[in-house]
């Protein structure tokens, strides 16, 4: 498995996630987690222009968009997810 980190924003995100979504909202972040880990640079994944310095990525998995961003090191670092509650 491929070495991923968390920021610690990231970490507080999905806790409040987790308690409020539903199984198949899980499954569903959990599934597009594991993919960007084991392929970030994976169709979909579109530039934020956040920071030019050091780029990072947004990509949708409905009802989430995942903010995450490749370190140097090839470590996939996830920085932000947004949940759109429905």
């Amino acid at each position: 498995m491929p070495e991923i980190r968390f920021t610690r924003h990231c970490l507080t995100e999905l806790a409040e996630i987790d308690a409020g979504c539903s199984p198949s909202e899980r499954d569903t972040l959990e599934s597009a987690l594991a993919l960007l880990a084991a392929e970030p640079g994976r169709r979909g994944s579109y530039p934020s222009h956040y920071d030019p310095e050091h780029p990072s990525y947004l990509f949708r998995a409905a009802p989430f968009v995942i903010h995450y961003h490749v370190a140097d090191d090839g470590v996939v670092v996830f920085l932000n997810v947004f949940w759109q509650r429905p």
